[in-house]
């Protein structure tokens, strides 16, 4: 059987568009594995913030902003490495008061460094009530924390989806569920 390499058209392809776009199934999954890297961070944060907060801004970001798979794959990335570099320079940046401040510069630096075209730092500062000048410092310090270093290469991201892809999904009826045993 041959197999015929045609370029992809995401413009007629449903295929593409069902990969692309980020369902309640992934919202769930990118939601449980950015909840479980801020409890590694801030054990205490469920006061603050919940699964079914982070996945309301999921929902925030698609609706508004058409989050895509990819963009949602390349943020808990980001938020590992964030993390990971606060542990390794044993600083502590990530607290209960700013985990909302740090999810918004999460997405919009996911924004800036996946798209071609993005929303300025105003448009987030007014959609999320944040002053600008608060935004663009915090946004400067996640930067910094992560040594200006942006970059996935493809087997990164690879594993990433494919350890979200392998995620269990109970569906409740009310909201897909996932395992917490990941």
């Amino acid at each position: 059987m041959e197999v015929i390499n045609k370029p992809v058209d995401p413009a007629t392809d449903k295929n593409f568009e069902s990969f692309c776009v980020l369902d309640d199934a992934w919202e769930a999954r990118i939601s449980i594995q950015l909840l479980n890297t801020l409890k590694c961070a801030v054990p205490d944060m469920e006061e603050t913030v919940s699964l079914n907060s982070i996945e309301l801004f999921l929902v925030f970001l698609q609706s508004k902003l058409e989050m895509r798979i990819g963009e949602g794959v390349y943020a808990v990335a980001l938020l590992r490495k964030f993390v990971a570099k606060e542990s390794t320079k044993g600083k502590r940046v990530l607290n209960k008061k700013n985990i909302g401040t740090v999810l918004v510069c999460l997405a919009m630096l996911t924004m800036k460094a996946c798209r071609d075209t993005i929303c300025k730092n105003t448009y987030w500062a007014r959609s999320f009530k944040i002053n600008s000048t608060v935004l663009n410092e915090s946004e400067l310090r996640f930067l910094k924390m992560v040594d200006f270093d942006m970059f996935m290469d493809e087997e990164e991201f690879w594993r990433i989806y494919l350890e979200l892809m392998e995620m269990p999904i109970e569906d409740q009826g009310q909201q897909s569920q996932i395992n917490q045993d990941t």
